[in-house]
């Protein structure tokens, strides 16, 4: 998944950037996830 902008990533997941978006269905069937996320600024994006 990439973002435009750390304002698109805001629009996504809210004002904590670390915080995982895992939706209510996928926390229904998942016996784990991962709640804190990670973010990577690209240098060079490729088609």
């Amino acid at each position: 998944m990439t973002f435009d902008d750390w304002a698109a990533v805001e629009a996504f997941a809210g004002t904590d950037p670390t915080a995982a978006v895992v939706p209510p269905a996928a926390r229904a069937v998942l016996r784990r996830f991962d709640t804190e996320s990670q973010h990577y600024e690209l240098v060079k994006r490729y088609s």
